[in-house]
């Protein structure tokens, strides 16, 4: 908005830096903060920090790079400021920063100053112009804000957000910001921990109710770009995929270390998760996305059905166990869409009021099935039968279920121990 003295501000956002994927505010680690209100500071000093030109007599190698400094607090009125550190052109949208408090309360926009006197001049903080965009954002500015909330949880968005999607109303809120180049999350009902994977292999770990990531290494048996990730709700056994070629692997976290399940499966498929025992996956192809069902033993994809007429871009998937539905976030209009696991056919949400890039992940939380993982053959008792039934499977090489409990990526005496001690401490 170009109104003149008081009445001069902008408003935009950036996306992440198209080589290290990186926000501004995470390449620099550090960003301004608005004050609440434009302090009563008359007299006291104020900074300015920005990009202003040079001339003659200073040094052209100080011409538009970063340069600051503090001078006096001279006026306020309306929502005109007048103060005097030294400015010059190109210095316009510089912050106004107290010096006292670090607190950002306006924008340099037009000199003042003269040899003699007078003094440079901004909007303050609380033109209604400007407080009115700031608490309407839109684009890139407004993905991810609002209040966590709901049982999914997606990212990044274009900020490298990693936040929760209300299952009801399809809104996608922030909760903490990931390393660049996540593709896909999974939820691990074991640990209650959600786990995402990037272009370079990295696995990360991550605390969906403090936001807190841990780096767990980098993984290692391909060097394919795993596009989705899925853990198994009952056992935890992860499986990642390659969206290049649809191959499937099984994912060994604690060794980080990769296993190709069976041949490459071809497709597009960019997003896995289980719905109960059944690995699902989404393969956007020409005539729209589509619901896919993938084989854990052999990699093979079983086509279920499209999700819909226009909907081509879906790269994350997710499965709440309390609605018993699965969901994706169609990347083309930021729409969170339910999914019949059945058909395939998707149904709108609502809006999620994010921005997301082809790279967007999405996983459900889900709690531990009755009696399982401690109810291995599915009785409906936990007792010495399931301890039994998995030291037979393991023995045999043809178990009934997964025996592999602890998502280790070996099926073992470990698997033995940890059940036996999950019915010692309980049962269902």
């Amino acid at each position: 908005m170009s109104g003149g003295t008081g009445n001069d501000y902008s408003y935009f956002g950036t996306f992440p830096n198209s080589t290290s994927g990186l926000t501004a505010h995470q390449a620099q680690n550090d960003a301004y903060t608005l004050a609440n209100a434009v302090p009563a500071m008359t007299g006291q000093p104020l900074r300015i920090t920005g990009y202003g030109t040079t001339a003659a007599p200073i040094s052209r190698t100080w011409n538009q790079v970063q340069k600051t400094h503090v001078g006096e607090f001279f006026s306020f009125t309306g929502t005109l400021l007048r103060y005097r550190p030294d400015t010059t052109g190109g210095n316009s949208g510089s912050p106004v920063t107290e010096e006292s408090t670090g607190l950002t309360f306006g924008i340099h926009t037009h000199a003042g100053c003269t040899s003699t006197g007078g003094s440079n001049q901004g909007t303050a903080l609380n033109n209604a112009g400007w407080t009115t965009a700031r608490a309407n954002p839109r684009g890139v500015c407004k993905s991810g804000i609002g209040t966590p909330a709901g049982l999914l949880f997606a990212g990044p968005d274009l900020n490298n957000n990693f936040g929760t999607v209300n299952q009801t109303t399809g809104h996608f809120a922030r909760v903490t910001r990931l390393a660049p180049g996540v593709q896909g999350l999974a939820f691990n009902a074991i640990t209650q921990r959600v786990y995402a994977v990037t272009t370079a292999r990295g696995l990360y770990e991550i605390n969906p109710d403090t936001g807190s990531i841990t780096s767990l290494g980098t993984l290692t048996g391909t060097t394919a770009v795993l596009n989705g990730l899925a853990c198994h709700p009952a056992t935890g056994a992860m499986y990642a995929i390659a969206q290049a070629t649809g191959q499937l692997f099984s994912v060994n976290p604690a060794a980080l270390t990769l296993a190709a399940v069976g041949a490459p499966g071809g497709g597009t498929v960019g997003a896995l998760e289980f719905y109960a025992d059944e690995l699902l996956g989404l393969s956007d192809i020409t005539g729209g996305t589509r619901l896919v069902r993938v084989n854990t033993a052999t990699g093979a994809q079983t086509t279920i059905g499209a999700l819909g007429t226009g909907i081509t871009d879906c790269n994350g998937l997710a499965w709440c166990g309390e609605t018993g539905r699965v969901y994706t976030i169609n990347s083309a209009n930021g729409q969170t869409l339910g999914i019949n696991p059945a058909t395939g056919t998707a149904t709108l949400v609502g809006p999620s009021n994010g921005m997301f890039g082809a790279s967007v992940g999405l996983t459900g939380r889900t709690t531990l099935p009755d009696c399982g993982p401690i109810d291995y053959n599915r009785d409906g008792s936990a007792d010495q039968n399931d301890v039994a039934d998995l030291i037979d499977g393991i023995a045999s090489g043809a178990p009934i279920y997964d025996p592999d409990l602890n998502g280790d990526g070996n099926a073992d005496q470990d698997d033995v121990a940890m059940l036996i001690n999950r019915i010692a401490g309980g049962g269902c």
